[in-house]
Protein backbone atom coordinates (compact mmCIF):
# COMPACT_ATOMS: atom_id res chain seq x y z
CA UNK A 1 0.00 0.00 0.00
CA UNK A 2 1.11 3.14 -0.75
CA UNK A 3 -0.10 6.83 0.00
CA UNK A 4 0.29 9.45 -2.35
CA UNK A 5 0.98 12.76 -1.47
CA UNK A 6 1.94 15.62 -3.24
CA UNK A 7 2.81 19.43 -0.90
CA UNK A 8 3.92 22.25 -2.52
CA UNK A 9 6.23 23.27 0.08
CA UNK A 10 8.71 25.78 1.11
CA UNK A 11 11.77 23.20 1.73
CA UNK A 12 14.48 21.16 1.41
CA UNK A 13 14.75 20.55 -2.60
CA UNK A 14 17.29 22.84 -3.22
CA UNK A 15 18.26 25.97 -1.06
CA UNK A 16 16.40 27.63 -3.46
CA UNK A 17 13.57 25.46 -2.68
CA UNK A 18 13.35 26.87 1.30
CA UNK A 19 11.77 30.06 -0.15
CA UNK A 20 9.23 28.94 -2.78
CA UNK A 21 6.33 26.93 -3.53
CA UNK A 22 2.74 27.14 -1.47
CA UNK A 23 1.81 24.76 1.53
CA UNK A 24 -1.10 22.53 0.62
CA UNK A 25 -1.52 19.85 3.53
CA UNK A 26 -2.66 16.15 2.46
CA UNK A 27 -5.95 15.48 3.54
CA UNK A 28 -5.45 11.73 3.43
CA UNK A 29 -3.86 9.64 6.78
CA UNK A 30 -0.76 11.03 7.69
CA UNK A 31 2.35 9.20 6.05
CA UNK A 32 5.45 6.94 8.32
CA UNK A 33 7.58 9.88 6.89
CA UNK A 34 7.21 13.01 5.69
CA UNK A 35 9.04 14.95 2.39
CA UNK A 36 8.21 18.49 1.87
CA UNK A 37 9.05 18.86 -1.58
CA UNK A 38 7.72 21.38 -4.26
CA UNK A 39 4.88 20.91 -6.44
CA UNK A 40 6.82 21.86 -9.75
CA UNK A 41 10.57 22.23 -9.96
CA UNK A 42 12.25 24.34 -13.05
CA UNK A 43 15.90 23.58 -13.86
CA UNK A 44 18.48 25.73 -16.00
CA UNK A 45 17.96 24.88 -20.13
CA UNK A 46 20.90 22.44 -21.12
CA UNK A 47 24.57 23.66 -20.58
CA UNK A 48 23.62 26.05 -17.82
CA UNK A 49 24.71 25.83 -14.74
CA UNK A 50 27.30 23.77 -12.48
CA UNK A 51 29.03 20.90 -14.48
CA UNK A 52 27.41 17.57 -12.64
CA UNK A 53 24.09 19.18 -11.61
CA UNK A 54 22.97 20.81 -9.00
CA UNK A 55 22.19 18.87 -5.56
CA UNK A 56 18.72 17.67 -4.41
CA UNK A 57 18.62 18.73 -0.27
CA UNK A 58 16.50 16.09 0.97
CA UNK A 59 15.46 15.98 4.96
CA UNK A 60 13.09 13.52 5.07
CA UNK A 61 11.71 13.70 8.81
CA UNK A 62 9.17 11.17 10.94
CA UNK A 63 5.68 11.84 11.91
CA UNK A 64 3.17 10.10 14.04
CA UNK A 65 5.04 10.67 17.06
CA UNK A 66 7.83 7.75 16.83
CA UNK A 67 10.63 7.96 18.64
CA UNK A 68 13.19 6.00 15.36
CA UNK A 69 12.44 4.11 12.78
CA UNK A 70 14.89 2.05 11.26
CA UNK A 71 16.01 0.35 7.76
CA UNK A 72 14.35 2.83 6.50
CA UNK A 73 15.22 3.26 2.12
CA UNK A 74 14.30 5.92 -0.33
CA UNK A 75 13.54 4.94 -4.13
CA UNK A 76 13.94 7.96 -6.31
CA UNK A 77 12.16 7.51 -9.68
CA UNK A 78 12.94 9.67 -12.65
CA UNK A 79 11.61 7.49 -15.58
CA UNK A 80 9.35 10.44 -16.24
CA UNK A 81 12.37 12.26 -17.09
CA UNK A 82 13.97 10.06 -20.01
CA UNK A 83 15.18 12.45 -23.01
CA UNK A 84 14.66 15.76 -20.64
CA UNK A 85 16.65 15.17 -17.38
CA UNK A 86 19.76 13.29 -15.75
CA UNK A 87 20.42 12.49 -12.38
CA UNK A 88 23.42 11.37 -10.66
CA UNK A 89 23.81 9.46 -6.96
CA UNK A 90 26.66 9.23 -5.19
CA UNK A 91 27.18 8.02 -1.12
CA UNK A 92 23.95 6.19 0.57
CA UNK A 93 22.55 6.32 -3.04
CA UNK A 94 25.06 4.69 -4.81
CA UNK A 95 27.59 5.41 -7.39
CA UNK A 96 25.67 6.25 -10.86
CA UNK A 97 27.23 8.63 -12.98
CA UNK A 98 24.57 11.08 -14.97
CA UNK A 99 22.23 9.67 -17.51
CA UNK A 100 23.06 6.17 -16.72
CA UNK A 101 20.25 5.40 -14.16
CA UNK A 102 16.44 6.90 -13.62
CA UNK A 103 15.74 4.85 -10.86
CA UNK A 104 18.03 3.81 -7.42
CA UNK A 105 17.64 3.37 -4.04
CA UNK A 106 19.17 4.76 -1.20
CA UNK A 107 20.07 3.66 2.34
CA UNK A 108 19.18 5.64 5.04
CA UNK A 109 19.43 3.54 8.12
CA UNK A 110 17.74 4.59 11.17
CA UNK A 111 15.75 8.00 11.19
CA UNK A 112 15.29 9.56 14.46
CA UNK A 113 12.67 12.28 15.74
CA UNK A 114 14.23 15.77 16.39
CA UNK A 115 17.47 14.63 14.69
CA UNK A 116 17.31 15.94 11.03
CA UNK A 117 19.33 13.85 8.58
CA UNK A 118 20.05 15.76 5.32
CA UNK A 119 20.51 13.93 1.84
CA UNK A 120 23.03 15.37 -0.22
CA UNK A 121 23.87 12.48 -2.51
CA UNK A 122 21.47 13.22 -5.63
CA UNK A 123 22.19 15.09 -8.33
CA UNK A 124 19.88 16.99 -11.60
CA UNK A 125 20.01 18.55 -14.29
CA UNK A 126 18.88 19.28 -17.96
CA UNK A 127 20.24 16.86 -20.55
CA UNK A 128 21.90 18.11 -23.57
CA UNK A 129 19.77 18.81 -26.47
CA UNK A 130 16.49 18.39 -24.13
CA UNK A 131 13.84 20.61 -25.38
CA UNK A 132 13.22 23.61 -23.90
CA UNK A 133 9.79 23.36 -21.87
CA UNK A 134 9.99 19.46 -21.77
CA UNK A 135 8.53 18.42 -17.87
CA UNK A 136 7.79 15.12 -16.20
CA UNK A 137 7.17 13.85 -12.79
CA UNK A 138 10.22 12.92 -10.23
CA UNK A 139 8.72 10.79 -7.41
CA UNK A 140 10.40 9.55 -3.97
CA UNK A 141 9.15 6.84 -1.82
CA UNK A 142 9.86 6.03 1.69
CA UNK A 143 9.95 2.35 3.05
CA UNK A 144 10.43 1.06 6.59
CA UNK A 145 9.23 -2.33 8.35
CA UNK A 146 5.57 -2.42 9.49
CA UNK A 147 4.48 0.98 7.76
CA UNK A 148 3.12 2.04 4.50
CA UNK A 149 5.03 3.58 2.19
CA UNK A 150 5.25 7.59 1.75
CA UNK A 151 5.04 8.35 -1.96
CA UNK A 152 5.67 12.26 -3.32
CA UNK A 153 6.26 13.56 -6.59
CA UNK A 154 7.39 16.74 -8.51
CA UNK A 155 7.04 18.00 -12.07
CA UNK A 156 10.24 18.61 -13.72
CA UNK A 157 10.29 21.20 -16.04
CA UNK A 158 13.59 22.33 -18.43
CA UNK A 159 14.21 25.50 -18.34
CA UNK A 160 10.12 27.43 -17.61
CA UNK A 161 8.79 30.78 -17.33
CA UNK A 162 10.34 34.23 -16.94
CA UNK A 163 8.93 36.69 -14.32
CA UNK A 164 8.64 39.96 -14.41
CA UNK A 165 7.51 43.12 -12.12
CA UNK A 166 5.67 46.49 -12.49
CA UNK A 167 8.23 49.45 -13.70
CA UNK A 168 7.86 51.43 -10.45
CA UNK A 169 7.85 55.36 -9.45
CA UNK A 170 9.44 56.57 -6.50
CA UNK A 171 6.84 56.89 -3.23
CA UNK A 172 7.33 60.76 -2.53
CA UNK A 173 6.06 62.78 0.18
CA UNK A 174 4.78 60.33 2.14
CA UNK A 175 3.28 61.49 5.59
CA UNK A 176 5.21 60.07 8.94
CA UNK A 177 4.22 57.62 10.76
CA UNK A 178 1.16 57.34 7.72
CA UNK A 179 0.42 53.74 6.61
CA UNK A 180 0.12 53.54 2.70
CA UNK A 181 -1.14 50.45 0.80
CA UNK A 182 1.07 48.98 -1.73
CA UNK A 183 0.06 46.52 -4.41
CA UNK A 184 2.65 44.78 -6.39
CA UNK A 185 2.29 43.39 -9.82
CA UNK A 186 3.80 40.38 -11.69
CA UNK A 187 4.10 39.62 -15.52
CA UNK A 188 4.86 35.52 -16.74
CA UNK A 189 7.04 37.54 -19.96
CA UNK A 190 8.02 33.64 -20.40
CA UNK A 191 6.39 31.03 -22.94
CA UNK A 192 5.62 28.31 -20.34
CA UNK A 193 3.15 28.76 -17.64
CA UNK A 194 4.23 29.51 -13.97
CA UNK A 195 3.36 27.30 -11.51
CA UNK A 196 3.86 27.35 -7.35
CA UNK A 197 4.96 31.18 -7.24
CA UNK A 198 6.90 33.08 -4.31
CA UNK A 199 7.13 36.55 -3.88
CA UNK A 200 8.79 38.19 -1.77
CA UNK A 201 8.44 41.86 -0.19
CA UNK A 202 11.71 43.60 1.46
CA UNK A 203 11.52 47.08 3.31
CA UNK A 204 14.29 49.31 4.60
CA UNK A 205 12.96 51.86 7.20
CA UNK A 206 9.51 50.73 7.05
CA UNK A 207 7.45 48.03 8.44
CA UNK A 208 5.29 45.75 6.24
CA UNK A 209 1.94 44.41 8.52
CA UNK A 210 1.50 40.43 9.58
CA UNK A 211 -1.58 40.37 7.00
CA UNK A 212 -1.83 37.05 4.87
CA UNK A 213 -2.26 33.45 5.98
CA UNK A 214 0.01 32.72 3.17
CA UNK A 215 2.62 34.92 4.02
CA UNK A 216 5.72 34.73 6.33
CA UNK A 217 7.07 37.61 7.95
CA UNK A 218 10.49 38.71 9.71
CA UNK A 219 12.03 42.14 10.85
CA UNK A 220 15.40 42.76 11.52
CA UNK A 221 16.46 45.68 12.82
CA UNK A 222 14.75 48.45 10.32
CA UNK A 223 14.50 46.27 7.52
CA UNK A 224 10.82 44.03 7.12
CA UNK A 225 10.50 40.75 4.78
CA UNK A 226 7.51 39.29 3.66
CA UNK A 227 7.14 36.02 1.41
CA UNK A 228 4.33 34.85 0.18
CA UNK A 229 3.29 31.79 -1.72
CA UNK A 230 0.39 31.17 -4.33
CA UNK A 231 -0.09 27.69 -5.14
CA UNK A 232 -1.91 28.90 -8.76
CA UNK A 233 -0.70 29.00 -12.66
CA UNK A 234 0.31 32.21 -14.26
CA UNK A 235 -0.22 31.72 -17.75
CA UNK A 236 2.28 33.13 -20.50
CA UNK A 237 1.63 36.82 -21.62
CA UNK A 238 -0.49 37.94 -18.66
CA UNK A 239 -0.18 39.91 -16.21
CA UNK A 240 -1.39 39.81 -12.34
CA UNK A 241 -1.87 41.90 -8.87
CA UNK A 242 -2.07 40.72 -5.59
CA UNK A 243 -5.53 40.45 -4.45
CA UNK A 244 -5.27 42.45 -1.77
CA UNK A 245 -2.63 45.11 -0.81
CA UNK A 246 0.51 44.93 1.85
CA UNK A 247 -0.11 47.45 4.38
CA UNK A 248 3.19 49.34 5.24
CA UNK A 249 3.80 51.85 8.11
CA UNK A 250 5.81 54.51 7.02
CA UNK A 251 9.21 55.85 9.62
CA UNK A 252 8.22 58.36 12.01
CA UNK A 253 11.73 59.85 11.31
CA UNK A 254 13.54 57.98 8.70
CA UNK A 255 13.40 60.28 5.60
CA UNK A 256 14.72 58.07 3.10
CA UNK A 257 14.23 54.59 2.69
CA UNK A 258 12.89 52.19 -0.10
CA UNK A 259 10.42 48.78 -0.63
CA UNK A 260 11.46 46.37 -2.87
CA UNK A 261 9.98 43.13 -4.43
CA UNK A 262 11.08 39.84 -6.67
CA UNK A 263 9.04 36.73 -7.78
CA UNK A 264 10.55 33.32 -8.01
CA UNK A 265 10.08 29.75 -8.78
CA UNK A 266 11.00 26.77 -7.20
CA UNK A 267 14.53 25.29 -9.05
CA UNK A 268 18.13 26.01 -9.87
CA UNK A 269 16.76 28.58 -12.76
CA UNK A 270 14.60 30.86 -10.43
CA UNK A 271 16.79 31.03 -6.94
CA UNK A 272 16.51 34.09 -5.01
CA UNK A 273 19.45 36.52 -4.74
CA UNK A 274 21.27 36.91 -1.76
CA UNK A 275 20.12 39.75 0.43
CA UNK A 276 18.75 41.26 3.42
CA UNK A 277 15.80 39.30 4.89
CA UNK A 278 16.57 36.32 2.67
CA UNK A 279 17.00 34.24 5.28
CA UNK A 280 14.08 32.09 6.26
CA UNK A 281 14.81 31.68 9.80
CA UNK A 282 14.09 35.55 9.50
CA UNK A 283 10.63 34.81 8.60
CA UNK A 284 9.27 33.54 11.94
CA UNK A 285 5.63 35.15 11.66
CA UNK A 286 2.84 33.88 9.83
CA UNK A 287 -0.26 35.69 9.04
CA UNK A 288 -3.78 35.11 10.22
CA UNK A 289 -5.60 36.88 7.57
CA UNK A 290 -7.45 35.72 4.66
CA UNK A 291 -5.16 33.93 1.85
CA UNK A 292 -3.47 36.43 -1.00
CA UNK A 293 -3.56 35.49 -4.15
CA UNK A 294 -3.11 36.58 -7.56
CA UNK A 295 -5.17 37.79 -10.23
CA UNK A 296 -5.26 38.89 -13.67
CA UNK A 297 -4.85 42.64 -14.95
CA UNK A 298 -4.63 44.31 -18.20
CA UNK A 299 -1.03 46.10 -18.74
CA UNK A 300 1.05 46.00 -21.64
CA UNK A 301 4.52 44.19 -21.90
CA UNK A 302 6.14 47.57 -21.60
CA UNK A 303 5.41 47.88 -18.34
CA UNK A 304 7.22 45.63 -16.63
CA UNK A 305 11.21 44.94 -16.18
CA UNK A 306 12.87 41.42 -15.62
CA UNK A 307 14.86 42.87 -12.67
CA UNK A 308 13.57 45.73 -10.62
CA UNK A 309 15.08 48.05 -8.70
CA UNK A 310 14.36 49.19 -5.01
CA UNK A 311 11.53 51.75 -4.80
CA UNK A 312 12.67 54.97 -3.31
CA UNK A 313 10.58 56.12 -0.69
CA UNK A 314 10.80 60.04 1.20
CA UNK A 315 9.14 61.47 3.72
CA UNK A 316 7.41 65.14 3.74
CA UNK A 317 9.83 65.33 6.45
CA UNK A 318 12.17 67.91 7.20
CA UNK A 319 15.74 67.93 9.20
CA UNK A 320 18.11 70.76 10.27
CA UNK A 321 21.47 69.81 10.21
CA UNK A 322 23.87 72.13 11.94
CA UNK A 323 27.89 71.95 11.20
CA UNK A 324 30.56 71.66 14.00
CA UNK A 325 34.12 72.57 14.26
CA UNK A 326 36.76 72.54 16.89
CA UNK A 327 40.33 74.65 16.18
CA UNK A 328 43.35 73.51 15.03
CA UNK A 329 45.69 74.36 17.30
CA UNK A 330 49.41 73.90 17.67
CA UNK A 331 52.92 74.59 16.77
CA UNK A 332 54.61 74.42 13.06
CA UNK A 333 55.55 71.58 12.02
CA UNK A 334 53.10 69.44 14.16
CA UNK A 335 50.50 67.18 13.53
CA UNK A 336 46.88 67.33 15.32
CA UNK A 337 43.96 65.53 15.44
CA UNK A 338 40.72 67.52 14.78
CA UNK A 339 37.13 66.57 15.76
CA UNK A 340 34.72 68.02 13.10
CA UNK A 341 31.25 66.59 12.76
CA UNK A 342 27.75 67.58 12.53
CA UNK A 343 24.32 67.86 14.92
CA UNK A 344 21.15 66.84 13.87
CA UNK A 345 18.34 69.02 15.64
CA UNK A 346 15.70 66.84 14.07
CA UNK A 347 12.71 66.05 13.16
CA UNK A 348 14.06 64.15 10.00
CA UNK A 349 16.61 61.92 9.98
CA UNK A 350 18.62 62.12 7.12
CA UNK A 351 20.58 59.23 5.20
CA UNK A 352 24.68 59.22 4.14
CA UNK A 353 24.62 62.77 5.60
CA UNK A 354 27.96 64.41 4.07
CA UNK A 355 30.64 67.48 5.35
CA UNK A 356 33.42 69.22 3.13
CA UNK A 357 36.49 69.96 4.87
CA UNK A 358 38.64 73.28 3.62
CA UNK A 359 41.39 73.07 5.73
CA UNK A 360 42.57 76.66 6.70
CA UNK A 361 45.87 77.84 4.45
CA UNK A 362 48.97 76.88 5.65
CA UNK A 363 47.68 73.39 6.82
CA UNK A 364 46.85 70.11 5.23
CA UNK A 365 44.58 66.97 5.93
CA UNK A 366 47.32 63.94 6.57
CA UNK A 367 45.67 61.08 5.12
CA UNK A 368 44.80 58.23 7.35
CA UNK A 369 46.43 55.28 7.40
CA UNK A 370 44.23 52.28 6.19
CA UNK A 371 42.56 50.10 9.27
CA UNK A 372 40.57 47.23 8.15
CA UNK A 373 39.88 45.73 11.49
CA UNK A 374 38.18 48.69 12.88
CA UNK A 375 34.00 49.57 11.92
CA UNK A 376 33.50 52.06 9.10
CA UNK A 377 31.15 54.30 10.10
CA UNK A 378 32.86 57.35 7.84
CA UNK A 379 33.96 57.66 4.71
CA UNK A 380 36.58 60.28 3.89
CA UNK A 381 38.71 61.08 1.21
CA UNK A 382 40.03 63.92 -1.23
CA UNK A 383 37.11 66.11 -3.05
CA UNK A 384 38.96 65.16 -6.19
CA UNK A 385 42.58 63.28 -6.81
CA UNK A 386 45.21 65.60 -5.09
CA UNK A 387 42.71 68.28 -3.84
CA UNK A 388 43.03 69.67 -0.55
CA UNK A 389 39.34 69.65 1.16
CA UNK A 390 37.89 66.57 1.70
CA UNK A 391 34.60 65.01 1.79
CA UNK A 392 33.50 62.73 5.14
CA UNK A 393 30.11 60.84 4.41
CA UNK A 394 28.52 59.69 7.61
CA UNK A 395 28.27 55.46 6.79
CA UNK A 396 24.27 55.37 7.89
CA UNK A 397 21.56 58.30 9.25
CA UNK A 398 21.25 60.42 12.10
CA UNK A 399 18.36 60.31 14.82
CA UNK A 400 17.21 63.55 15.55
CA UNK A 401 19.66 65.06 18.55
CA UNK A 402 21.91 63.09 17.66
CA UNK A 403 26.21 64.03 16.98
CA UNK A 404 28.35 62.76 14.91
CA UNK A 405 32.02 63.24 14.96
CA UNK A 406 35.12 62.33 12.91
CA UNK A 407 38.78 63.01 13.64
CA UNK A 408 40.98 63.90 11.05
CA UNK A 409 44.53 64.90 11.05
CA UNK A 410 46.11 68.11 10.41
CA UNK A 411 49.72 69.35 9.59
CA UNK A 412 50.72 73.06 10.43
CA UNK A 413 52.89 74.16 7.54
CA UNK A 414 53.12 77.87 8.21
CA UNK A 415 51.74 80.29 10.48
CA UNK A 416 49.25 82.23 8.38
CA UNK A 417 47.52 85.50 9.65
CA UNK A 418 44.06 84.74 10.51
CA UNK A 419 43.60 81.56 8.38
CA UNK A 420 40.27 79.92 8.35
CA UNK A 421 39.03 76.75 6.37
CA UNK A 422 35.46 75.68 7.12
CA UNK A 423 33.22 72.56 7.76
CA UNK A 424 30.28 72.79 5.47
CA UNK A 425 27.49 70.18 5.06
CA UNK A 426 26.86 69.04 1.52
CA UNK A 427 23.55 67.48 0.57
CA UNK A 428 23.85 64.28 -0.74
CA UNK A 429 21.73 64.39 -3.89
CA UNK A 430 21.05 60.92 -4.10
CA UNK A 431 19.36 61.47 -0.15
CA UNK A 432 18.53 65.36 -0.24
CA UNK A 433 18.50 65.97 3.62
CA UNK A 434 15.87 68.53 3.65
CA UNK A 435 17.33 70.76 4.94
CA UNK A 436 15.73 74.62 4.93
CA UNK A 437 17.83 76.36 7.00
CA UNK A 438 21.30 76.60 6.00
CA UNK A 439 22.09 79.25 8.04
CA UNK A 440 24.35 76.94 9.96
CA UNK A 441 25.19 74.36 7.82
CA UNK A 442 29.00 75.88 7.43
CA UNK A 443 31.23 76.01 10.84
CA UNK A 444 34.68 77.88 10.24
CA UNK A 445 37.45 75.54 10.94
CA UNK A 446 40.22 78.25 12.59
CA UNK A 447 43.64 77.35 12.59
CA UNK A 448 45.54 78.65 15.39
CA UNK A 449 49.37 78.07 14.86
CA UNK A 450 52.27 79.28 17.34
CA UNK A 451 55.74 79.39 16.48
CA UNK A 452 57.39 79.90 13.36
CA UNK A 453 57.04 83.29 11.25
CA UNK A 454 53.45 85.07 10.54
CA UNK A 455 52.60 84.77 7.01
CA UNK A 456 50.48 86.85 5.71
CA UNK A 457 47.50 85.24 3.75
CA UNK A 458 47.58 84.46 -0.66
CA UNK A 459 43.87 84.07 -0.44
CA UNK A 460 41.04 85.35 1.21
CA UNK A 461 39.18 83.19 3.08
CA UNK A 462 35.30 82.91 2.52
CA UNK A 463 33.53 82.34 5.60
CA UNK A 464 30.32 83.90 3.94
CA UNK A 465 27.32 82.40 5.92
CA UNK A 466 29.57 80.47 8.66
CA UNK A 467 27.93 79.93 11.50
CA UNK A 468 28.49 76.96 14.57
CA UNK A 469 24.92 75.30 15.76
CA UNK A 470 23.75 77.56 18.70
CA UNK A 471 24.09 74.09 20.78
CA UNK A 472 22.64 74.51 24.44
CA UNK A 473 25.04 75.40 27.10
CA UNK A 474 27.91 76.32 24.27
CA UNK A 475 29.50 79.75 24.27
CA UNK A 476 29.59 81.99 21.05
CA UNK A 477 32.25 84.49 20.30
CA UNK A 478 33.51 86.83 17.47
CA UNK A 479 36.78 85.51 16.11
CA UNK A 480 39.50 87.90 14.55
CA UNK A 481 37.54 87.40 10.87
CA UNK A 482 34.42 88.03 12.40
CA UNK A 483 32.00 85.25 11.89
CA UNK A 484 30.34 83.47 14.82
CA UNK A 485 31.55 80.19 16.01
CA UNK A 486 31.28 77.83 18.62
CA UNK A 487 34.04 77.90 21.22
CA UNK A 488 35.27 77.08 25.07
CA UNK A 489 34.02 73.66 26.90
CA UNK A 490 30.56 73.22 25.74
CA UNK A 491 31.74 72.23 22.43
CA UNK A 492 34.57 70.45 23.03
CA UNK A 493 32.45 68.52 25.78
CA UNK A 494 29.68 67.98 22.74
CA UNK A 495 32.15 66.34 20.33
CA UNK A 496 34.05 64.51 22.80
CA UNK A 497 31.28 62.74 23.82
CA UNK A 498 30.32 61.24 20.32
CA UNK A 499 33.53 58.92 21.08
CA UNK A 500 32.03 57.01 24.10
CA UNK A 501 28.57 56.50 22.09
CA UNK A 502 30.51 55.97 18.23
CA UNK A 503 33.46 54.45 16.71
CA UNK A 504 35.23 55.98 13.87
CA UNK A 505 37.70 55.76 11.37
CA UNK A 506 38.45 57.07 8.30
CA UNK A 507 39.98 55.42 5.05
CA UNK A 508 42.00 57.16 2.38
CA UNK A 509 40.12 57.30 -0.75
CA UNK A 510 38.92 59.46 -3.13
CA UNK A 511 35.72 61.31 -2.14
CA UNK A 512 32.96 59.20 -1.21
CA UNK A 513 30.20 58.55 -4.12
CA UNK A 514 26.84 56.80 -3.07
CA UNK A 515 26.39 53.50 -5.07
CA UNK A 516 23.12 52.70 -3.47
Amino acid sequence: MSLIRRRGAAALLTAAALLTGAIAPAHADDPAIELDVPTTYYLNQPGVGPTGGTRLWLEPRLTGGAAARADVTLKIDASDLKGKAKLRSRRQCGQHAGGTTYTFTCDLGTLTSGKPKLLDAVYIEAKPGAKLGAHGKLRYTFSAPGVPDSTFETEVWVAGPTLHTRVEKPLKNLKAGSTIAFTPELRNAGAYPAKGLGLMLHTNHLQAAVQYRNCRYGTAGDQSTAYCSFDQTLEPGQAYEVSEPFSISVSKTVIHGDISYSASLPGVAHEWQDGPGADPAQLEQVGSGPELSLRPVERPASAFVEYGRPIPTTLSLDTDLQAMAQPIEGRTGQTVEVRLGMRNAGPGQPKRPTIKVTPPEGTTVVPPEPDLEEPLDWECGPETAGAKAYHCRLGGGMTPGDTAAVTLTFRIDQRVRDAVGRVEIVDNPKFPAHDPDRSNNTAPLEARATGGPLVEPTQTPDTSGDQAPAASGSTSGSSGSGPLIATGMALAALLAATVAAHRYRTRRSSAPTDTT
